[in-house]
């Protein structure tokens, strides 16, 4: 990523995480955990980075990728 999260917008950390996310689930599919398991860590760190501010600073978004169970077993 070129750019400092800390200076993504609403609207392009949703973008990020989802691009991300897409590129989680190709990952798996083509059997690739490792890589998927990485992808998961940064959406984790993204995730917490954006959770962790006050109220009006957290993302408007019940997704939450700490449900999700790990790929890699």
């Amino acid at each position: 990523m070129t750019a400092n999260i800390s200076e993504l917008n609403h609207n392009r950390t949703k973008a990020v995480l989802e691009g991300l996310m897409i590129q989680h689930f190709e990952n798996l599919a083509i059997d690739n955990d490792d890589r998927a398991e990485g992808l998961m860590l940064m959406i984790r760190k993204i995730w917490n980075y954006y959770t962790s501010g006050g109220p009006d600073d957290r993302m408007r978004c019940d997704w939450n990728p700490s449900r999700r169970r790990s790929s890699a077993k």
